[in-house]
């Protein structure tokens, strides 16, 4: 039984009162029963003394033609689907908030949508302005409004930011020296930085992601690209160098001493030895520990991703190269690292010049 956006569990039936009300009990398995007012199941009285019994929120009903309806239909649509895993549930809180605002869609105004973006600051401003935007785009498309409100609002200054810190040689051979090859902090650490993999696409990576051609394959989280990295095969002109690096990886995963679905394992106090594999929003935490164990502060495991895009770039390696082997989605994405070193190659002596 539903009623205004409630699902009405657990209610067993007795009776009725004298009034003609039937006798209501709110009964889970193994629970003594409390019994339900004297009242109709949609009126306040019942839902709340409902809600009181069960322990949960009354749910706002949602109305044919709010904002609440609209923002329904979106995540129902296949624009919302499509989008990835962790964008979509950033956005629901985002749309959660929306459903919240009073009126329908033809409401919705620039200004409506910019006192919304009073509350916020930054990039959290500007991740709700992406929810609006995306959801606007909906609204137009399906005919509920006639121009998107969110086209002439624009995003919220952001101080700019070189992001993660890349790791330089001595810190690599710093963390190599002190996790032994056996341990599942130095096979973390040689998963991330040959392939080069976000932490939320390396915690998946294990054997079952090599295929018959040596190809490690994987798609990216993020964005749904192919990501396909040499593992078994020959390396291309670019990647010669990260010959070293494939070994070690080689060598830590034949250390180990039980084989697993993925290769980022822990097996912390807590696993009582066991090795079990990562959530992403551990894994990450879980690393900068490791790391700064060794000494090494202020880099965490993108920023071995960063390093790698720099090998590539450093050995002459293509945009589409980057691309291929990180899973960029542009080339705009790949090209940063391809100018950086084209900057420093242009500026440098060659050794047959020098006095």
């Amino acid at each position: 039984m539903s009623h205004r956006g409630i699902r009405l569990k657990h209610l067993n039936r007795s009776g009725e009162y004298k009034s003609g009300n039937p006798r209501w009990y709110y009964r889970p398995v193994g629970a003594k029963g409390v019994p339900m007012p004297d009242a109709a199941m949609g009126s306040v009285v019942f839902l709340s003394a409902y809600t009181a019994a069960a322990g949960v929120k009354p749910v706002r009903p949602i109305i044919k033609g709010t904002l609440a309806s609209a923002v329904a239909k979106y995540i129902a649509n296949s624009s919302f689907t499509i989008l990835a895993p962790n964008t979509q549930k950033e956005r629901r809180r985002v749309l959660a908030r929306i459903s919240e605002t009073v009126g329908d869609a033809k409401a919705l105004t620039p200004d409506v949508i910019q006192k919304y973006l009073l509350d916020y600051d930054g990039n959290a401003q500007i991740t709700n302005l992406k929810a609006w935007k995306g959801f606007c785009k909906f609204l137009r498309q399906t005919g509920a409004i006639k121009t998107d409100p969110c086209r002439d609002i624009e995003r919220s200054a952001v101080a700019k930011s070189d992001g993660h810190v890349p790791w330089d040689e001595d810190q690599i051979e710093q963390f190599r020296k002190f996790y032994s090859i056996d341990a599942p902090a130095r096979l973390a650490f040689e998963v991330l930085y040959y392939t080069g993999a976000s932490l939320v696409d390396a915690v998946r990576l294990g054997p079952g992601f090599i295929s018959k051609g040596g190809w490690l394959s994987y798609r990216r989280q993020k964005s749904g690209v192919l990501v396909e990295i040499p593992f078994d095969r020959e390396l291309p002109h670019f990647a010669r160098s990260f010959q070293r690096d494939l070994n070690f990886l080689n060598q830590c995963i034949a250390a180990q001493p039980n084989q697993n679905m993925t290769w980022i394992v822990s097996r912390g106090r807590y696993n009582r030895g066991s090795a079990r594999s990562l959530a992403p929003n551990y894994a990450s935490s879980w690393f900068s520990r490791l790391s700064a164990n060794a000494g090494i502060i202020g880099r965490g495991a993108h920023g071995l991703r960063k390093s790698r895009d720099m090998a590539i770039a450093a050995n002459l390696g293509s945009a589409t190269a980057c691309m291929s082997w990180l899973g960029h989605s542009t080339l705009k994405e790949a090209s940063h690292y391809i100018k950086l070193f084209d900057r420093r190659r242009a500026l440098s002596v060659p050794k047959g010049e020098r006095e």
